[in-house]
């Protein structure tokens, strides 16, 4: 075990920064072996990332979460009412109606009943759930999706329904709990290692295509091998990215750009002392 861990780190120490020294030598070494040591390295990094999210994003504060909703919905104010009648939104008041959670001791703006037009100046800040006088909106950062009321329907939200969305709350608690973890140690590794993957793949293969009028004895999997070992920096920025910002997708062509350079560079030092490595035809 010892041995197998030794071997691991050396290769990661020769593989960190592509150079002349150590690439040439992943021309005589095994695709398996390329293979293995990427999938360890690769399920390391997920797992601390995994557990680094899991400590800044904690399952307890979906238990905080909402005992904040619920003391928010308990809230509801005695004397509005709320009506959806034929496709429209009305209200007995002339103010909107507001509802606010607590989040790291700071207001998150979650829900907004109005039954006016609103003007297209308002932008911020916008609701998580949005009653408007047309349609329900459901908002999440850049994510922006309207749903009319049903014209047939005839519904009238007061304070006497407010027990029965608590007790809706309190009852959903376990699935998201349950949901929380499915996508901690499921969902989130199978996509941040298929992404990861799919990137070097796809580097390695326009690698290939760009490098395979240069070098002679050029090989497909050698450039695979060439991404899988010398892709380490894009793989840790990658890491680091979705820790800071995990439901940003800004910075994709970035990584993207970052593998495909990597990849670039790693095969042209693994082929660099390797001759002829001249043009084809010539």
């Amino acid at each position: 075990m010892m041995i197998k861990v030794k071997a691991i780190l050396r290769t990661l120490i020769n593989s960190f920064i592509p150079q002349d020294k150590y690439f040439p030598k992943i021309l005589h070494i095994r695709i398996m072996y390329s293979f293995k040591y990427y999938i360890s390295i690769l399920s390391i990094l997920t797992l601390l990332l995994v557990v680094s999210l899991m400590s800044k994003y904690p399952i307890s504060s979906i238990s905080q979460y909402k005992e904040s909703i619920i003391q928010s919905v308990a809230a509801f104010p005695r004397d509005i009412e709320l009506k959806i009648h034929k496709g429209e939104l009305s209200t007995n008041s002339n103010a909107p109606l507001f509802l606010w959670v607590k989040h790291k001791d700071k207001p998150l703006f979650v829900f907004m009943a109005n039954a006016r037009e609103m003007s297209p100046r308002f932008q911020n800040p916008i609701p998580f759930i949005f009653l408007k006088k047309d349609g329900l909106q459901v908002s999440f950062r850049q994510f922006h999706q309207l749903w009319t009321y049903d014209p047939t329907a005839n519904q009238i939200i007061s304070r006497q329904q407010i027990p029965y969305f608590i007790s809706q709350i309190n009852s959903f608690f376990p699935y998201a709990v349950l949901l929380y973890c499915i996508s901690m140690l499921i969902l989130f590794p199978l996509v941040f290692m298929g992404f990861v993957t799919g990137a070097i793949i796809l580097a390695s293969t326009l690698t290939y295509l760009i490098f395979r009028t240069y070098f002679l004895r050029i090989h497909y999997k050698k450039c695979l091998q060439a991404g899988m070992h010398g892709t380490h920096i894009p793989l840790l920025f990658t890491a680091v990215l979705l820790y800071l910002f995990p439901f940003s997708t800004r910075c994709m062509p970035i990584v993207f750009a970052l593998f495909f350079v990597f990849t670039l560079v790693s095969t042209f030092e693994m082929y660099s002392k390797e001759e002829p490595h001249h043009r084809r035809g010539r």
